[in-house]
């Protein structure tokens, strides 16, 4: 895995993106992240107990998963096309913050 230090300036932007959607779900848990160069994504997860992750891709797509899955299934279901609407996401976000 590449240490988020490693990333490129574009795919830091793609990874805070992803950091910024995880912590408003489950805040307060630290990231990792790595370049998924070959599927034009980077990967983000959160480290600890009950932490998501996410795909965001460079063109702008993502893909949300619980802690359930694996980086593997994660990475298949991103290859067969699955992605989470960002407006899925954002009213997850919009919920918890009202909750």
């Amino acid at each position: 895995m590449t240490d988020a230090s490693q990333l490129t300036p574009e795919q830091e932007t793609l990874a805070a993106r992803g950091r910024g959607y995880l912590d408003a779900l489950t805040p307060g848990l630290p990231f990792g992240a790595e370049a998924i160069a070959a599927d034009g994504a980077v990967y983000v997860w959160q480290l600890g107990f009950g932490g998501s992750q996410i795909l965001v891709g460079d063109d702008g797509t993502l893909l949300f998963g619980t802690s359930a899955l694996s980086r593997d299934a994660m990475l298949d279901s991103w290859r067969s096309g699955r992605r989470t609407p960002a407006a899925d996401l954002d009213a997850a976000a919009a919920q918890r913050r009202d909750a």
